[in-house]
């Protein structure tokens, strides 16, 4: 009865926001039929649309699906762009945005000394590190251990741990939260730790959320002592800030220990259930001062979410005389323009790839990529470099699995080795350049999560993790299979609809 309620409130939502669409489209055709100015009129606002996304400061491929609608559904691309085109975050949000980064910078500090140090050690990757810091204002760490999950399950069973040991407050930032044995057990635990004393704040993603969870669940978390805020709540108001989710993957315990990576709270993630074969995915635990970058960002999004900014030193946990160096560490979360001042994700990405002598190994479960990343991808392999990208074998989304098999076999004929995961689904987002410098986080390799979602991540150099990362890789490609022209190759009826949507892949 209750995911009765829930399915039939978000569909109430969606056809609320069609019945928008369809009453503009409706006005906009009649005016169009009844008024002789209509066309001059009509002209101008597509023109002045057009200079705007001629002048916006995005790459190409953004602005081509809107233009592309302009160009043969003028009226319906009018009132699409009107409804979903902007994705401009208001002056408030960005204003207090930047109150509470100011906020966690002050924690977050460090001497001239300590950065020739770091970046005396990190040798060829010390660009990667300048760049994080220039534009996100965070810093890496030598003196953080890196722990490596190869599997949801191994991941969630020690999280469980850890939060038994909870003695001060317990963060967790998600993108899904689906009812099942994975969200049972832990909701168990936070109760128990809200009666102990604990701290519990919970965010997760309406979107990502969307027919997963009872409408208004987190009233009832909040009601049993769990901070629960929802990003971005679903409304029958038309907007294009929907294009901007909360696909972020973290867990904060005590200031001291803190998680990330690709797994979300639902129970494929830790193979209770199986809808796409067996489900690879990963995860890192960090320890020490780098955790303050991830309590920090969850701190941030909480706060831009409740409107109230948070006293950040009670949360920082700092240690600046390490022991002894344990490889360099440097957590980041990065987001949509409008709030970063560019796509750290994506470049991030080149960056790494850029640098790489010997070996680039990728693991995504899309690939549906712009040409800057393309070019980054290509050249490295036509340098030399062993590039490999393994994708699933199993799909969950078939029309965006034929879009990146498109986009596969492109870079398969530029010498790009193509692998497909064979026992199901693989949906770790890992990088491994010369087996040496790694990232693991939230990060897909497509248009939404290297543009318009909120996303983060750890890079690692030189620590235990990198190891165990490289040593994973080597266990997926022995159950993978190569790409070849045959089973890489796409019918005709995908090759159509990819045709179709070549212009809206910044959509996707």
């Amino acid at each position: 009865m209750k995911n009765l309620k829930s399915f039939l409130s978000r569909a109430l939502i969606v056809l609320s926001i069609a019945v928008q669409i369809i009453i503009l489209y409706l006005l906009f055709s009649t005016y169009k039929a009844y008024f002789v100015w209509e066309r001059i009129i009509s002209a101008v606002i597509a023109l002045i649309i057009v200079l705007k996304l001629l002048t916006k400061k995005v790459a190409p491929e953004f602005k081509i699906p809107w233009l592309v609608l302009f160009a043969f559904f003028p009226v319906l691309g009018f009132c699409l762009y009107l409804l979903f085109g902007s994705t401009k975050v208001s002056k408030s949000k960005q204003k207090f945005f930047r109150e509470v980064k100011n906020e966690y910078q002050k924690i977050i500090t460090e001497t001239k000394q300590a950065k020739l140090e770091k970046q005396k050690f990190l040798g060829k990757y010390k660009g990667i590190e300048q760049y994080l810091f220039n534009t996100l204002k965070t810093k890496g760490f030598l003196n953080s251990k890196v722990e490596y999950f190869s599997l949801g399950e191994d991941y969630f069973s020690d999280l469980l741990l850890e939060i038994d040991r909870a003695k001060q407050f317990i963060f967790i930032e998600t993108f899904i939260i689906k009812s099942g044995y994975m969200w049972d057990t832990l909701h168990s635990k936070l109760l128990e730790k809200v009666k102990n004393g604990v701290e519990v704040r919970l965010i997760y993603d309406d979107i990502g959320t969307l027919g997963k969870l009872v409408s208004g669940y987190y009233k009832t978390l909040n009601k049993q002592g769990i901070n629960c805020q929802i990003f971005n709540p679903v409304k029958p108001l038309v907007s294009g800030i929907y294009n901007n989710r909360d696909h972020r993957k973290m867990v904060i315990i005590d200031g001291e220990i803190a998680y990330t990576g690709g797994v979300n709270i639902a129970d494929e993630y830790i193979n209770k259930t199986s809808p796409y074969g067996h489900w690879k995915d990963c995860a890192v635990k960090i320890k020490g001062e780098a955790v303050n970058n991830l309590t920090c960002d969850f701190l941030s999004t909480f706060d831009l979410s409740s409107k109230q900014c948070s006293v950040y030193k009670n949360y920082a946990k700092l240690n600046n005389k390490p022991d002894k160096i344990q490889g360099y560490v440097h957590p980041f979360s990065c987001g949509p323009m409008g709030l970063y001042s560019t796509d750290v994700a994506r470049q991030n990405l080149i960056n790494m790839i850029s640098v790489a002598e010997k070996s680039v190994y990728i693991t995504t479960p899309y690939l549906i990529i712009d040409t800057a990343l393309t070019s980054a991808i290509t050249s490295s392999a036509l340098k030399g470099v062993d590039v490999r990208i393994i994708l699933p074998k199993i799909p969950d989304k078939k029309i965006i699995y034929g879009v990146s098999k498109s986009t596969a076999q492109y870079l398969r004929e530029k010498g790009v080795k193509i692998y497909f995961y064979s026992k199901g689904f693989i949906h770790s987002k890992t990088v491994l350049i010369d087996g040496e410098f790694a990232f693991v986080g939230t990060i897909n390799l497509d248009y939404r999560s290297l543009s318009h979602h909120f996303e983060n991540g750890v890079v690692t150099y030189k620590t235990t993790a990198v190891k165990d990362i490289k040593k994973d890789f080597e266990n997926i490609f022995s159950v993978s299979e190569i790409a070849t022209e045959k089973n890489c190759k796409v019918n005709k009826f995908t090759r159509l609809i990819n045709a179709f949507l070549a212009a809206f892949r910044p959509l996707l």
